[in-house]
């Protein structure tokens, strides 16, 4: 757990790679996305700041921890391991 709350507060500090925005143009609030395999989250972020309602499924242990840390305060991503 001490190496996803290192790389949690890395990732603080640096920031992960944001996806293009506009590429997702068609998105409208309220809308229902499946992130499978959500890797550490950039879409899912992404989805839930345009007002969508995100259920993240990402089966390994480490990305699963690290969006765990993520999302923690995020209402509209449900994460699934």
């Amino acid at each position: 757990m001490i190496s996803a709350w290192w790389e949690y507060f890395k990732f603080l500090i640096r920031g992960l790679p944001v996806p293009p925005d506009r590429d997702f143009h068609f998105l409208k609030p309220r809308m229902l996305i499946f992130d499978i395999g959500a890797n550490m989250g950039n879409y899912a972020s992404l989805f839930a700041k345009r007002g969508a309602k995100v259920i993240a499924l990402e089966p390994q242990p480490f990305c699963f921890r690290f969006m765990r840390l993520r999302f923690m305060l995020n209402s509209k991503v449900k994460l699934i391991q």
